[in-house]
């Protein structure tokens, strides 16, 4: 037996059975709880970080206040010093075309062969 709807028996409900909700319910102070502790969580992550992030910078400016620039520099100090002795040194052949020469030679080169044009 059907309605003009296409429905049977099994679709219509009778007063005595039990309502129920097709959605469930709404717990707006569930909500709002879940919210508000979402919002106190990350605000409490980003004031954990931030003063993190204040002590680190602060403790490095103590270091270099104190002249200590050997914590931080060690391996810039090592680098410069290849990099000086490359500029400064003594010809080097790198290979048959090639040759790295000091600096100051090198200018002095460069000079010499654009004051001849």
């Amino acid at each position: 037996m059907s309605d003009d709807h296409g429905h049977d028996d099994w679709f219509r409900h009778s007063s005595s059975e039990a309502v129920q909700l097709s959605h469930g319910e709404f717990n707006g102070f569930g909500i709002a709880g879940f919210l508000i502790a979402v919002i106190v969580i990350v605000f409490a992550i980003v004031v954990v970080f931030v003063g993190w992030l204040d002590r680190s910078v602060a403790a490095q400016d103590r270091i270099m206040g104190q002249g200590r620039t050997e914590i931080l520099a060690g391996p810039y100090n090592e680098a410069v010093a290849t990099w000086e002795s490359a500029l400064n040194g003594d010809p080097v052949w790198l290979d048959q075309d090639t040759v790295r020469l000091p600096l100051d030679s090198a200018t002095d080169q460069v000079v010499r062969m654009y004051a001849a044009q």
